[in-house]
């Protein structure tokens, strides 16, 4: 799902092969994460990382391991697309299925190509790399949900994957790596609230807005708000910069910098989701109530386990 980035003209492409479509490719994305997302770039060595959604905030903290001297050390945050594709796929996996155990396949060429839609290279900076890189640091992070309305405040620490057996061979300079036999276990609080409330979202979408974290954390947001929006909604810049904040600073700079790649990037969205009714407005964007961009009868067929 990594590829080089979209035009507007692609965008249109990829939305009209989207809308010839009879049956959509759905994919569930939990809802938390389309709430409040992961950096879109390394924070580095900070101890914790975190974004907030209105009563909703998630922080973020990178799993430790030790190094060859003994001392314990960081494996670093999960940061831009592939963790985000990699979170969409065990979502529909765990949907799908209604088991926590994830096989990923006879290879990662396979893997890549069959389930996440990618082009496998190897290399340096290969997609190979890339998702071995990001999946490890995505399985084992921790997330600390918290919501506190009122009085009332609730707490969540999460992990995603409770255990994983991922067997990486290296096949020589040309990047081919084997899995063998691997699996992802996820952990029973992340499978439990998955299936409780999970967020439709469109494949094809995915794969169109893949060039950009940003666009796809757009996507999956506009896309979960729309699904209960009843009445026309105002949301600030100040609160879309508190979520979706690109690591800017905090300046007049950084928020005219955020605001006109937050335009930008819902731009290309509203392509792929022409049905979503937004209005940009000098204060922030307004939502109206629209479509869902999965239709209903898909999901109901889904959970009776047609195709």
């Amino acid at each position: 799902m990594v590829k080089p980035k979209r035009t507007n003209a692609d965008l249109v492409k990829a939305a009209a092969a989207l809308a010839s479509e009879s049956d959509q490719d759905i994919a569930f994305y939990p809802n938390w994460a389309a709430n409040a997302a992961m950096p879109y770039r390394d924070p580095g060595a900070v101890q914790a990382w975190g974004k907030r959604n209105g009563a909703l905030s998630v922080v973020l903290q990178p799993g430790m391991v030790l190094d060859a001297d003994g001392n314990a050390k960081s494996v670093g945050y999960p940061f831009g697309v592939v963790p985000r594709i990699l979170l969409a796929w065990m979502s529909t996996e765990a949907v799908r299925t209604r088991s926590p155990t994830l096989e990923l396949g006879p290879s990662v060429r396979s893997f890549l190509t069959e389930k996440l839609h990618m082009k496998p290279t190897g290399g340096k900076t290969g997609s190979i790399p890339r998702v071995r890189e990001q999946g490890m640091r995505l399985f084992r992070a921790h997330f600390h949900i918290d919501l506190a309305t009122g009085d009332q405040e609730a707490l969540l620490n999460l992990n995603i994957v409770s255990a994983f057996d991922v067997w990486w061979e290296s096949g020589g300079q040309d990047g081919r790596t084997t899995l063998k036999d691997s699996v992802v276990v996820l952990t029973k609080e992340f499978f439990d609230r998955l299936l409780d409330n999970p967020v439709p979202v469109d494949m094809g979408a995915i794969q169109a807005l893949s060039g950009s974290a940003l666009r796809l954390d757009i996507y999956m947001w506009l896309t979960y708000r729309m699904s209960y929006l009843n009445n026309p909604t105002t949301i600030s810049w100040r609160q879309l910069s508190d979520q979706f904040g690109t690591q800017l600073a905090d300046t007049p700079q950084g928020r005219a910098q955020f605001r006109r790649d937050f335009i930008k990037h819902l731009k290309q969205v509203l392509i792929v989701y022409p049905a979503a009714r937004v209005e940009i407005l000098d204060t922030g964007i307004k939502l109206m109530r629209s479509p869902t961009h999965v239709a209903f009868r898909g999901l109901r067929d889904l959970a009776r386990g047609t195709d």
